[in-house]
């Protein structure tokens, strides 16, 4: 365990925003867990955990509490079969180093969520997906550290409830559990998801196995790094996806949407988003085009200080991280996006990122 005290926010996030914390403490392996937080109870501390920054803004003021940071690493093969890899992961391994660990043992599941930012255990949080793949779809167990409760778990895939990009862990009981391994089941047999990539799927099965493997990766990494979605994450702060696609549930709230729509955005703007929610409508769920939305309220050049909207993909929330971007003009960023959609459409569009603005205390058993 590493305790660094007054340390700065600002590189532990990709946003590359934030003031500065009491005291960081670095977990390199699980037994640091019960150091961690028997300081943290003796000393009746707020906390907070963090895991590689790609989902969490904090504020530019001082925190007065402690910091974790799960720098716990492995990659190792649990268990196989004819069907399934299982492996497991430390929380504190890079997510891309993950994918690339399971691509070159000829695993399917994760190559859609080819280079995404942040560490593993990061990843059943937001249920993280892209392109068609979800987290969801692979995690098997999660190991965790349930801090209400001190004491080691194991959760299933079923425990963790995941939603659209949501579980338990941001939904349900946020600070609750910190997660410390994560074990992943991987098909061994070739099912590529092809639906929202530009590769044709009579090419790739025409392929082997390993080529389509990592064709798939390579196409995903350049979808991802050709600077139209995202900006180019070396010259710029993100965190991805900001303003996330939310979801209306019931055909009354859909009526009432798109009547807002209608005369908010005019009806050649209202065909689109009809299109839209009709084609990823799932029962009496539907989808919100949030980064249309954006772009057809006139928002794309929007531009506080040293934080703006990606011009080509206005979900996404850039900041230049050379100019020490501001959390105050972030927050104004997302204030006029949100009124200007709740005022044109009735709607308040989520967020993805997780906006830190106090830690938590530690829960009480009679909580």
């Amino acid at each position: 365990m590493r305790l660094v005290e007054n340390a700065s926010l600002r590189p532990l996030t990709s946003i590359g925003i934030g003031g500065f914390v009491a005291a960081l403490i670095k977990l390199q392996e699980v037994d640091d867990v019960l150091k961690a937080f028997s300081l943290i109870r003796t000393k009746k501390l707020p906390y907070y955990i963090i895991g590689g920054g790609s989902n969490v803004v904090f504020d530019d003021k001082r925190y007065d509490g402690v910091l974790i940071k799960s720098e716990i690493e492995g990659i190792d093969i649990v268990s196989k079969d004819d069907k399934h890899l299982f492996i497991q992961c430390g929380s504190g391994v890079p997510w891309d180093k993950f994918v690339e660990f399971a691509i070159d043992n000829r695993c399917w599941g994760c190559e859609n969520m080819s280079i995404i930012p942040g560490s593993v255990g990061g990843i059943p949080i937001q249920n993280v997906g892209a392109y068609g793949q979800e987290a969801s779809q692979i995690i098997y167990e999660v190991y965790a550290y349930d801090i209400l409760n001190s004491q080691f778990i194991t959760l299933s895939n079923r425990d963790c409830r995941f939603g659209y990009r949501e579980s338990i862990f941001n939904r349900e009981y946020p600070g609750r559990y910190l997660i410390l391994r994560v074990t992943f089941r991987l098909s061994r047999k070739a099912s590529p998801c092809l639906s929202r990539l530009s590769l044709a799927p009579r090419d790739i099965l025409a392929m082997s196995p390993d080529h389509a493997l990592h064709s798939i990766r390579g196409e995903v990494i350049r979808c991802r790094t050709n600077g139209t979605n995202l900006p180019n994450l070396q010259s710029y702060g993100s965190l991805g996806t900001f303003f996330k696609t939310g979801i209306i549930v019931g055909w009354a709230k859909f009526i009432y949407f798109n009547l807002k729509a209608l005369f908010g955005l005019g009806p050649f703007n209202l065909i689109s988003i009809l299109a839209f929610m009709i084609q990823h409508r799932r029962g009496n769920k539907f989808k919100v085009p949030t980064r249309f939305l954006i772009a057809a309220s006139g928002l794309s050049d929007t531009r506080f200080g040293n934080v703006f909207l990606w011009p080509s993909n206005p979900s996404v929330v850039v900041t230049e991280l050379s100019r020490s971007p501001r959390f105050s003009d972030l927050t104004a960023t997302i204030d006029l996006v949100r009124s200007t959609l709740a005022s044109k459409v009735g709607y308040t569009v989520p967020i993805e990122p997780q906006v830190v603005t106090n830690f938590f205390s530690i829960p009480r058993l009679d909580q």
